[in-house]
């Protein structure tokens, strides 16, 4: 399980450094940037190549890469020799470095590039979406992939669709741009016709592409822990 540690820095001469909770500094003279430790790592680059520390300060997968991301789901994104591949904590490959880019895994998912095309791979490294798509990310509770549709405007000019893992499937959705998946559900914006984006109403829609709640909102927010913020227009 993914964990962060929350205001993981303070400065210290100039320069930042790591505390726990208790405001105790762990690691001095880190330097003037400090990414946020997750599954208990962090990187960290000396001279040109990057690494992985512990909370102690202590280097723990040796410097060798040419970028890193961090740690989720047990697993880092590295690049070498101008390929991104997978280590586990360890710093040993469990997805070879095959990728042009990676994003970081969520839901045991993750996007993947192959030369100028996005896909989703799981954590074997095995395609689940062929790269075939403009883009695509990891986030939320899903997996979407995007394609330009050549339709004019910006809130209409991307198709998005979510990989259905259950029926090993994607599922296009009637969306205007990005789509992230919270506690199962999306905001989904229903231009109005001929209205080019400009008006329409929100409703949510979950990874199989039914909507659950159907378009009425003027405004809509994630859920969060069972809650989503809406809003509608009071003419007065």
């Amino acid at each position: 399980m993914e964990q962060h540690v929350p205001g993981n820095y303070a400065t210290v001469s100039k320069k930042r450094a790591y505390i726990d909770h208790s405001g105790k500094i762990l690691i001095q003279e880190y330097g003037n940037y400090l990414p946020t430790f997750s599954d208990g790592l962090v990187e960290t680059r000396i001279g040109d190549k990057w690494s992985y520390m512990d909370r102690t300060g202590r280097i723990v997968i040796q410097c060798q890469y040419d970028d890193t991301k961090h740690f989720s789901e047990g697993l880092a994104a590295v690049k070498t020799n101008k390929k991104w591949g997978y280590i586990n904590k360890s710093g040993l490959f469990m997805i070879d470095p095959n990728f042009d880019a990676v994003g970081v895994f969520k839901n045991g998912l993750a996007s993947a590039r192959v030369g100028s095309k996005w896909g989703i791979i799981d954590k074997k490294g095995n395609f689940v979406v062929e790269p075939l798509f403009k883009s695509a990310y990891s986030q939320g509770s899903s997996a979407c992939v995007m394609n330009h549709n050549g339709k004019l405007g910006y809130r209409s000019g991307f198709e998005v669709a979510v990989y259905n893992k259950t029926e090993k499937a994607l599922v296009w959705l009637p969306t205007v741009g990005p789509t992230i998946f919270i506690e199962g559900l999306t905001t989904i914006f229903i231009e109005d016709k001929w209205s080019f984006g400009r008006k329409g109403k929100w409703g949510y829609m979950d990874e199989s592409g039914k909507m659950v709640i159907e378009p009425q909102f003027d405004y809509a927010d994630r859920f969060y822990d069972g809650l989503a913020r809406i809003g509608i227009r009071v003419d007065k």
